[in-house]
């Protein structure tokens, strides 16, 4: 039951972050999406970065979260 939650959890927040950054920065579904997953699992590759300072803000945070939740997940 545990794991269904978290996961559950994860979903949403993916979906929250690639939406946050479609509107934001203006990036497609696709690169929002692809942004978030590697932010999330700290892959960072470096080709898309935030543009803008709340991007910037929202990011700081979005990565301190949902890193411990996916590592939460994992666990």
């Amino acid at each position: 039951m545990r794991e269904r939650v978290s996961l559950a959890i994860l979903t949403v927040f993916l979906v929250l972050g690639t939406l946050f950054f479609h509107n934001a920065e203006g990036w497609s579904y696709t690169d929002s999406f692809y942004f978030s997953t590697i932010t999330l699992t700290t892959v960072g590759y470096g080709d898309l970065s935030p543009s803008k300072d709340s991007s910037k803000i929202f990011v700081s945070f979005y990565a301190i979260f949902g890193i411990g939740l996916v590592l939460y997940t994992l666990g």
